[in-house]
């Protein structure tokens, strides 16, 4: 007698009656198995990849804008969102969370951008987690989200997942926003 797998399947294993109707045949159940872990594979790949596609222009993605010199929500006043001569700012808002790990990973980002934009942009981070009518409001799906505002509180352009400095700067370049005398 042949050999057989302890789940009978090896070279030789007699099967009963009963097994061939309930099993598929084995090409078949292989190419299932093979489409149904591609799929999974790639079900995790987009979900874990972090990065989402820009939309540009506010009024596509059914976003209110938001009134020039208001506080953002959120905020409660406490970040000044016109400049010193009372002209209203742009603004870069993140909406995100503590225990995101790409939202973490975009603080010291944004401290920068908020920093080499001083005084042109207000940089507003938003905790989404901890207050989600905050996300119901901006129509987050994913974290961490960036919106870019201009002066008039208009949505110029959305980015989901983690954005690079690079990326930030040419957007806020695109919205006619230079960084002052900060470096890099």
């Amino acid at each position: 007698m042949k050999a057989s797998s302890p789940c009978g399947h090896g070279r030789g294993a007699s099967r009963n009656e009963g097994d061939r109707a309930t099993r598929l045949p084995p090409l078949l159940g292989r190419r299932l198995m093979r489409l149904l872990l591609s799929l999974l594979i790639l079900g995790v790949v987009a979900g874990c990849s972090g990065e989402r596609k820009s939309t540009a222009g506010g009024a596509a993605s059914g976003k209110a804008a938001v009134p020039p010199g208001e506080a953002l929500p959120g905020d409660a006043g406490s970040v000044p969102v016109r400049a010193s001569d009372g002209t209203p700012l742009p603004r870069l808002v993140e909406l995100g969370g503590e225990k995101c790990i790409p939202c973490r990973q975009m603080a010291p980002i944004l401290e920068e951008v908020g920093k080499a934009y001083a005084g042109r942009l207000v940089v507003e981070k938003l905790d989404v987690q901890k207050d989600p009518a905050l996300g119901r409001r901006w129509k987050v799906r994913v974290i961490p989200t960036q919106v870019f505002l201009d002066a008039q509180g208009k949505e110029i352009a959305r980015h989901e997942g983690f954005l690079e400095r690079d990326a930030i700067s040419a957007q806020l370049s695109l919205m006619g926003v230079k960084a002052g005398g900060a470096a890099r």
